[in-house]
């Protein structure tokens, strides 16, 4: 459930003139996130638009030899030469299980994909329902994140809203008994950034304090009850935080990588299988971390990318036969982004390259094939010029997008609630050009 992550190109235009008619761009290209008070008033979307270890690096040896040993090549798609016409203006984009959004360069919110639990804030939460054309929800956002049912996004001025189901007190607005929510509420102030997982979400101020809440039943809040109903602080000094499923991590100031919560696959890399109900410290020198569903990945200082947990469909890309690795184990040399998703992983070189290994069964791996019972076993090169990555970390759905160094939007895996941005519901198991003005052509508000 993948926090993940700026990303400044250029877009305010418009998703396809509906849903039933797909724009199918062919790319014969491809190439693109890099990177207090508690309370429980509600407040309805009007006023939101108007206010305001392994610690030590003994695998790091002969790293770079490592890698070429672990990644397997092949000829990357080609990029075009002629891009097509596309205004981008995008400050950060998110995926979810179901739905993704773009923060715009003006700091509006647009969401789009399942309206499942109310998460598109629009009023609807049926559960097969879902909007292939962008929603304006809130002006004036910061950040936001996005989980299997859930959306959070922080004000300018660090107030955070919330909205969607809140069957595990997700929203953090205490004992009350709706199940759903489909308009944003005021949770708390002060906030920086925020991070969903699957049934529990977090948030760090502005002060690097980090209070979590919702379900507890693996020590995901960090917490000893079963659950939080608002949030609860539980680390000083946090620079970042990213809430999995049933688990969660911390980088400190300093770099080091905490973790805590589910365990049964060795995804906490403690070397146990334990559950942590309280912050475990992991690695030092930490710049990133990135969780799946059972299994992690952290980027240290200098580059270098460890993988841990459910090796499950090869997605931990060590080429081993091991079911799990219960400890950060070194996989590749001069890393600057790694995304995590359902079953697979997916990382960006300094360089540029983009690599993806483990399951292909919605065609994740962006290679044409969509093979339902066959890994790539080792880290394989899908396409260049390459700035970052987003896979969808939690839920059924395996969707996968990046940007080009160049501002460019390309998108693919199961696209079953339109998430993709393509304007329809098809899955695509090669990468499709999301042209950012065909995109926003019919945008729609609440």
């Amino acid at each position: 459930m993948k926090n993940k992550i700026l990303l400044v190109a250029a877009c305010l235009a418009a998703v396809l003139t509906s849903c039933g008619s797909e724009a199918e761009v062919e790319s014969e290209s491809v190439q693109t996130k890099k990177d207090t008070s508690v309370t429980s008033e509600g407040a309805v979307l009007d006023e939101v638009n108007s206010s305001d270890t392994a610690s030590s690096d003994e695998s790091t040896n002969d790293s770079e030899a490592e890698t070429e040993e672990q990644t397997k090549e092949i000829d990357p798609l080609e990029v075009s030469e002629d891009p097509a016409d596309y205004t981008p203006e995008i400050k950060l984009y998110q995926i979810g299980s179901s739905h993704a959004g773009i923060l715009s360069q003006n700091d509006e919110l647009y969401l789009w994909g399942s309206e499942a639990s109310g998460k598109l804030a629009n009023g609807n939460d049926y559960f097969m329902d879902y909007e292939c054309d962008p929603i304006k929800v809130m002006s004036d956002v910061a950040s936001f994140s996005l989980g299997i049912n859930n959306t959070e996004a922080v004000t300018n001025s660090g107030k955070l809203y919330m909205w969607g189901t809140n069957k595990h007190y997700e929203l953090g607005l205490g004992d009350i008994p709706d199940d759903n929510i489909s308009s944003p509420q005021f949770v708390m102030d002060n906030v920086k950034e925020v991070s969903c997982g699957a049934m529990h979400c977090g948030a760090v101020t502005l002060d690097g304090e980090l209070y979590v809440w919702g379900n507890n039943e693996h020590g995901e809040t960090g917490t000893e009850n079963s659950t939080e109903n608002t949030p609860v602080k539980i680390m000083d000094g946090v620079k970042t935080a990213v809430m999995g499923y049933e688990y969660s991590a911390a980088i400190t100031e300093d770099g080091s990588l905490y973790m805590w919560g589910s365990n049964s696959h060795g995804q906490l890399g403690d070397s146990t299988t334990e559950d942590r109900s309280s912050p475990v410290k992991i690695l030092d020198n930490v710049k990133k971390v990135d969780l799946g569903e059972t299994h992690s990945a952290a980027i240290t200082e200098n580059g270098d990318l460890y993988v841990w947990g459910s090796n499950s469909a090869s997605k931990l890309g060590l080429g081993v036969e091991d079911d799990m690795i219960t400890v950060p184990t070194f996989l590749m040399a001069n890393v600057k982004d790694v995304s995590l998703g359902v079953g697979f992983s997916a990382a960006v070189t300094e360089s540029g390259e983009l690599y993806l290994w483990g399951s292909d069964s919605s065609g994740q791996q962006g290679d044409g094939n969509g093979r339902a019972f066959a890994a790539t076993e080792q880290p394989t090169l899908l396409m260049e010029n390459v700035d970052s990555v987003y896979a969808s970390s939690s839920g059924e759905n395996a969707s996968c997008v990046c940007f080009t160094n160049d501002g460019r939007m390309f998108a693919w895996g199961t696209n079953t609630w339109g998430q993709l941005g393509t304007g329809g519901t098809k899955d695509h198991y090669e990468p499709v050009e999301i042209v950012l003005s065909e995109l926003f052509e019919n945008t729609l508000t609440v």
